[in-house]
């Protein structure tokens, strides 16, 4: 397909737009992810203030109900919570730094260029960046998606359990 330099310049500043776009979206899912971790840490944390107390029974410390059903629905609360955490936590690791296109090696190679094939070139180099980025971003996207509903039913189930049994 033939570009001429306007057009190449013009798909750049979209890739340049995009990427920011992107990258913006990024670091909040990075801070959503950091406050939904901190969320589930201080419920637990509310929920379990009082398993210290060494003149109670365990079972009383750990609020279990005596009932089986209420132990099913103990266990599936806890399970809620740990899994969103764990999903929470898995999507915050460090996987890859985050890519620009225009992070060349091979500067000799550029200054023979022309400007029309230096223009092209980058605009490739951000088609590849983009693919990476927008990969390590779904990774961080899906599991604060994955793992909010878990917490939200789990947080629930485990607030009941404890002050409504």
């Amino acid at each position: 397909m033939a570009f001429d330099k306007n057009t190449v310049k013009t798909y750049i500043d979209g890739q340049n737009r995009y990427h920011e776009e992107l990258s913006a979206s990024n670091e909040s899912s990075k801070k959503r992810i950091a406050t939904h971790i901190g969320l589930i840490l201080a419920l637990l944390a509310f929920l379990y203030a009082g398993a210290l107390d060494a003149s109670k029974s365990v079972q009383e410390r750990l609020f279990i109900p005596t009932e089986l059903y209420g132990q099913i629905f103990y266990a599936a609360g806890l399970f809620f919570i740990l899994l969103a955490l764990g999903r929470l936590i898995h999507g915050s690791r460090p996987n890859g730094s985050w890519s620009i296109g225009h992070e060349s090696s091979d500067s000799q190679a550029v200054e023979s260029m022309t400007e029309k094939d230096y223009l092209i070139k980058l605009k490739n180099d951000n088609e590849e960046s983009r693919k990476y980025n927008v990969d390590q971003y779904n990774k961080k996207y899906f599991a604060l998606k994955d793992s909010f509903y878990p917490m939200l039913l789990g947080a629930i189930i485990m607030i009941v359990l404890r002050y409504f049994q």
